[in-house]
């Protein structure tokens, strides 16, 4: 089973039972929240992701949930870390892509009915894959790992619609791997920007 199908079970799971505590005691506020997001580096203009997070919020106090997201694009660059002994068809530049896939907690800080600040963390694993070019519009894999990874953002949400805020987070986000390439790029702060759907704590 993969990552993917573990991530949709065990949020079926998380609605399965958060429904049922609400209809057997409304004291629990659970709630379920869904939200979209973009980030980007703003020291590396090339690493940008979209992603989604998804679970429980509880009593107003905190989020508890998955969080999946993924570079817009591969980041590309000219440091050449393979050796040309190992591959000698390797010409002299690479490119990475990412996937992420995280548990989230996020304790809600700040409550009011028009602003909630919030500490998302993110805690994972990345699908890591990195290739170097064999020729003009052919590539060849020579990494792919699944390194841990962690993230953690102040994040401020805005009341738009009853139903639905818009965001803005400022963060950091690190990927434990050895391959300097990957790590130059993704271990960087990030800018987003998002868009929650669920009420506004007050």
């Amino acid at each position: 089973m993969n990552m993917k199908n573990v991530i949709v079970l065990l949020f079926v799971g998380l609605l399965t039972t958060s429904f049922a505590q609400d209809s057997e005691d409304k004291d629990t506020k659970l709630k379920v929240f869904f939200s979209f997001d973009g980030k980007r580096s703003f020291l590396k203009n090339d690493i940008r992701y979209f992603g989604f997070d998804f679970g429980i919020k509880a009593k107003c106090k905190y989020k508890f949930g998955f969080g999946y997201s993924w570079l817009r694009g591969t980041y590309n660059t000219d440091a050449f870390p393979v050796s040309t002994s190992m591959y000698p068809d390797a010409q002299a530049d690479t490119r990475t892509d990412a996937k992420f896939y995280s548990i989230l907690f996020e304790p809600i800080a700040f409550r009011h009915k028009k602003i909630n600040i919030s500490i998302p963390i993110h805690l994972g694993v990345t699908d890591l894959i990195s290739e170097y070019r064999t020729g003009a519009l052919s590539h060849t894999e020579y990494h792919n790992s699944t390194p841990i990874f962690g993230d953690i953002s102040a994040n401020f949400d805005f009341r738009v619609l009853g139903f639905m805020k818009l965001g803005f987070s400022l963060g950091y986000r690190y990927v434990g791997t050895d391959l300097e390439v990957a790590s130059e790029a993704l271990n960087t702060p990030l800018l987003g920007l998002n868009v929650k759907f669920g009420g506004m704590c007050k």
